[in-house]
């Protein structure tokens, strides 16, 4: 907001200070802003008044908050993508605006499931749905102009394909735990089970 004053004859605007939305005290996770006093390895106090001081104690407890842990890591390749699975589940028809099915919940369930019997796979991979609400799982690695993926239609039938750089594309259709898609998923797409 502006004030106006009238000064010989023109306005000038100032600005109004606002009223203060939040108290001036910082909101923060619990024992990450606060120092520990005793504490052998914070900063020596600065002098009274010097923000100094509160900002090297906040830096190194900012630094123990986002040290790695030594444990695992939260979401690894394979709950990213089941994550992004239960995700796409929830589509209705037409969610692209261009005519696509929703989202087969069946199909969902047998890409999840996939994903928990994969044991090694030869490049990242994604989620994502065709047109008739099929889950896709696409495997991609750029620096090697490698793609591959696995459609599945319904409970237990895929189509795999694959395109390699200096060779045909290849596919296969058939049910998952038959051994030639068991064979094309090993050999083609390095796709362990």
């Amino acid at each position: 907001m502006y004030a106006a004053h009238r000064f010989e004859g023109t306005y000038t605007r100032t600005l109004i200070e606002p009223p203060p939305l939040w108290p001036e005290k910082k909101f923060a996770e619990p024992n990450v802003l606060e120092v520990a006093p005793s504490a052998p390895s914070e900063p020596a106090a600065a002098p009274a008044g010097s923000h100094v001081g509160t900002l090297q104690a906040a830096s190194a407890q900012a630094e123990k908050a986002t040290r790695q842990s030594p444990g695992w890591p939260i979401y690894d390749t394979r709950d990213r993508v089941k994550a992004r699975f239960r995700l796409l589940r929830r589509l209705r028809a037409d969610h692209d605006n261009e005519g696509a099915a929703a989202a087969q919940s069946e199909s969902v369930d047998a890409a999840i499931a996939f994903i928990d019997r994969v044991h090694a796979y030869p490049a990242p991979f994604y989620a994502t749905l065709d047109d008739d609400g099929s889950a896709v799982i696409e495997f991609e690695d750029r620096k090697t102009s490698f793609f591959a993926d696995v459609t599945f239609r319904g409970k237990d039938e895929v189509v795999c394909y694959v395109r390699q750089p200096n060779s045909p594309s290849e596919i296969i259709e058939g049910q998952v735990s038959s051994r030639p898609v068991r064979h094309f998923l090993f050999s083609k797409m390095q796709v362990i089970l």
